[in-house]
């Protein structure tokens, strides 16, 4: 079977499903038979009030001076191949924010997505990660049975600079998740972490997450772990190195700490 080629790829849909506040398509997973996809909500406006104007001249993105006045309720897409139609089944609920307004989303994005079945399941089921406004809660883990009703485990006990929590993977009866903190000695920014660590977790419902590497993986200049995978017997880490380039890490788990090779 030769690669896929130009040709063998195809529109699904319109832009941010038709809105365009919808900004990125930031994770995928197939289950159940139809692939569901997370957003992240108003990017370029949120980098443009922190200062990203600077940076790019003209802004390609208007908006309002307070960017809660947009709807950045983050959104979860369901597409049905035998009917070839998207469905929103999820948008972020709002709560009340430390700005004093009580339309706050609970998630601006949707990060990551994996489909596992925890000890805890009675079949396999979508978990998503998720990424919350610094006005707002910590990040939560959602999860779904069906793929349209969606709610948080327990929520992992972070620190409070914790916004976001990037790539969520299962491997060896644990689920791992890769947060990322905004506001720290890294500077304010949505992409880097205050560390690059790993979090594992044989027990959602429980809350209990602990690390499964150094930070950095021994290198500190690996500043976030940007996406995870299983490989056959391994569960392979990426991470962002803006000093020496990207490194890929690899484990076979077994206790915590896990053994870690580049």
């Amino acid at each position: 079977m030769s690669a896929p080629g130009e040709g063998d790829f195809r529109l699904t849909c319109l832009n941010g499903f038709g809105d365009g506040w919808n900004q990125y398509a930031h994770c995928m997973a197939w289950f159940g038979g139809r692939l569901y996809v997370g957003t992240s909500r108003a990017n370029m406006a949120g980098m443009r009030l922190a200062g990203g104007q600077a940076r790019i001249r003209p802004w390609p993105v208007q908006c309002p001076d307070d960017i809660y006045d947009l709807d950045r309720r983050a959104q979860i897409w369901e597409y049905t191949p035998e009917t070839e139609q998207w469905k929103q089944v999820f948008r972020s609920p709002v709560v009340s924010g430390s700005n004093g307004r009580d339309d706050v989303p609970s998630y601006i994005g949707l990060r990551g997505m994996a489909v596992f079945q925890a000890p805890q399941d009675r079949a396999p089921c979508l978990y998503v990660s998720s990424w919350s406004p610094h006005t707002a809660h910590n990040p939560d883990v959602l999860r779904s049975e069906d793929g349209q009703h969606f709610s948080p485990v327990k929520r992992p006990p972070f620190g409070p600079q914790v916004r976001s929590c990037r790539s969520i993977s299962y491997f060896n009866g644990r689920a791992h998740l890769s947060p990322v903190a905004a506001g720290t000695r890294r500077g304010f920014t949505q992409d880097l972490s205050s560390e690059a660590v790993i979090y594992a977790s044989d027990n959602l419902s429980g809350g209990q997450w602990q690390p499964s590497n150094e930070e950095g993986f021994g290198n500190l200049n690996n500043v976030t772990v940007f996406e995870m995978a299983q490989f056959g017997d391994h569960l392979v880490a990426g991470t962002a190195n803006p000093q020496q380039g990207a490194e890929l890490w690899k484990s076979r788990g077994g206790s915590l700490p896990y053994e870690w090779e580049k």
